[in-house]
């Protein structure tokens, strides 16, 4: 959970996992609300984890590409447990009756 307990770090590796490589504004559209300044620095710390590649595509204007490492794609069985958990006892909690606690 110190690799991705973040809560946006899950977020943004199934987005790559689902989509392959973005760009910034392709991701952060993505991963809306998110505010540019906190995909940035997460970006930046999931890098610095192994987890996602920067790869420049032009230098003028300055286009970047942002993918998954081995190590990123590696986590696709824990994503998709998160999903499958989500799905199951999320959809439940939401159509529960209220218990007025």
């Amino acid at each position: 959970m110190a690799v991705i307990g973040n809560k946006w770090y899950p977020v943004i590796v199934q987005r790559l996992l689902a989509e392959g490589p973005l760009r910034f504004n392709h991701l952060a559209d993505s991963v809306d609300p998110i505010t540019n300044k906190v995909l940035s620095n997460s970006l930046q710390d999931l890098q610095e984890q192994g987890l996602v590649d920067r790869t420049i595509i032009n230098d003028q204007p300055l286009e970047v590409e942002y993918s998954l490492t081995d190590r990123g794609r590696s986590l696709e069985p824990v994503i998709e447990a998160l999903e499958d958990w989500g799905r199951t006892h999320l959809q439940r909690t939401e159509s529960a009756p209220d218990s007025g606690c």
